[in-house]
């Protein structure tokens, strides 16, 4: 019985397509390619409606000063959230057409930050192309729309209002979702290739992402009724959207009147005040969707997440390893402020962490080889034990290669041009190369 079913498989197997499959397969393929070329010109049509915005560093840093508000408003300011923002800042610098040099530099950035080798790069790049794609060609429809429509309004110098980011909300929900999805998948997958410390800073970033895209869920359902405002944007202060709303009110005046220009009733009188007043910062909802009255410590009534983070700051400015010793010559090399000196301890905590695992790991295997050298003269132990200090040395060599570039996106141009001559000294050994070939 087993024969007789094999040989018809094998019979089926040979049996070559009649016509009308043949003809229907190939009416497929020309359909998907038609499709692919389809969304190939309405991809590139989009490109070129951004590059007829005008300078792309001037919408660079008009994109960059919303989003800064938007995570300093959701209080997005842990380590991971600080990266973020960076990795954001670093990309948005390249217009949207570079679009290679927007992905190396992206991965780039993600290789330094986790310390992947040559291997665990090209998984990576792998996976966010592969993820990318299919996203894009899952929902191409709606990200072309909502995309499309938002570069118009913004290129007629029409302000953005609560009627279009409910329609874009819409039409985005579903390409957010399995946006997220594949944010999680992927990274569960691509941590198989990871050893446990790089594990940990990948988790440490995807729950970090996790707790950014839940609050735009929440926000996006009152957005999607119509409750929408400039400041959940951080555009309240945006000159295109400034100068569309002037207009928008300017052409619906009545004879006589003022036009609203850019400033916002205020006050129980429907007085129009000629500055835009301070937008409420953004409290998060509980569940269930009903805002509440939600008490705030007041500055004498610290929460003790508040005074452990003051604690713990005082701790970090206090270090004197070479880590932080780079990082107080940096601060006085480019006289950094406040705001800026938190970052830059942040990024401290996050390096010396890390160091501090790659030292103790490191630690470890040199005294078993070391170890197992004292026993017996081993050529092959004593290999493996120059490999193990060179893969340190070239793990330590990029850490500090991360952590020089985080810094340098800390000053601004004046802090750059009036920043104190001369170089600062680097804490690595003068055995680590800060610019090796090989990853660790």
């Amino acid at each position: 019985m087993k024969l007789s079913m094999l040989m018809v498989v094998l019979v089926c197997q040979l049996v070559p397509l009649d016509e009308d499959e043949q003809r229907e397969r190939q009416e497929r393929k020309e359909g998907i390619r038609a499709q692919q070329a389809e969304l190939t010109e309405q991809f590139s049509r989009l490109i070129t409606a951004m590059q007829e915005l005008g300078s792309w560093e001037e919408h660079s840093g008009y994109v960059m000063a919303a989003t800064e508000k938007v995570f300093e408003r959701n209080r997005w300011d842990s380590e991971p959230d600080s990266f973020s923002l960076d990795l954001i800042r670093e990309v948005q610098a390249l217009p949207p057409w570079s679009i290679r040099e927007r992905f190396d530099t992206f991965v780039g950035a993600l290789s330094d930050r986790y310390l992947l080798d040559e291997r665990q790069e090209r998984i990576l790049q792998q996976t966010i192309m592969r993820e990318s794609n299919a996203i894009f060609t899952r929902h191409a429809g709606r990200i072309l729309q909502y995309a499309g429509e938002a570069i118009a309004t913004r290129a007629a110098g029409e302000a953005i209002t609560a009627e279009h980011v409910a329609r874009w909300v819409k039409l985005a929900t579903p390409v957010f979702e399995d946006s997220q999805r594949a944010l999680n998948e992927g990274a569960k997958r691509f941590m198989q290739e990871l050893d446990p410390e790089q594990k940990a800073i990948v988790q440490r970033d995807v729950d970090a992402a996790n707790r950014r895209m839940n609050r735009i869920d929440e926000l996006s359902e009152r957005w999607a009724r119509g409750e929408w405002q400039p400041s959940d944007w951080g555009i309240e202060d945006d000159p295109i959207q400034l100068a569309g709303e002037a207009r928008a009110a300017g052409e619906v005046a009545q004879p006589g009147e003022a036009p609203a220009a850019a400033g916002r009733a205020t006050g129980d009188q429907g007085e129009v005040s000629g500055a835009r007043p301070e937008p409420p910062p953004i409290v998060p909802r509980p569940p269930g969707g009903r805002d509440r009255d939600i008490a705030k410590p007041t500055a004498s009534q610290p929460t003790d997440a508040s005074r452990d983070r003051r604690e713990t700051r005082a701790a970090v400015k206090g270090a004197d390893d070479r880590w932080a010793r780079y990082v107080r010559a940096f601060i006085r090399k480019y006289r950094l402020d406040d705001a800026q000196q938190q970052r830059a301890w942040l990024i401290y905590g996050d390096v010396k962490a890390r160091s501090d695992r790659l030292d103790k790991r490191h630690a470890g295997q040199v005294e078993m080889l070391q170890h197992r050298l004292a026993k017996a003269a081993d050529d092959k132990t004593q290999s493996a034990l120059q490999m193990q200090v060179a893969r340190h040395s070239a793990a330590l060599a990029r850490l500090f290669r991360q952590l020089t570039k985080r810094l340098e996106r800390l000053p601004t141009s004046a802090q750059r041009r009036n920043a104190v001559p001369g170089e600062i000294e680097s804490p690595l050994p003068p055995t680590a190369d800060p610019h090796p070939s090989d990853g660790p």
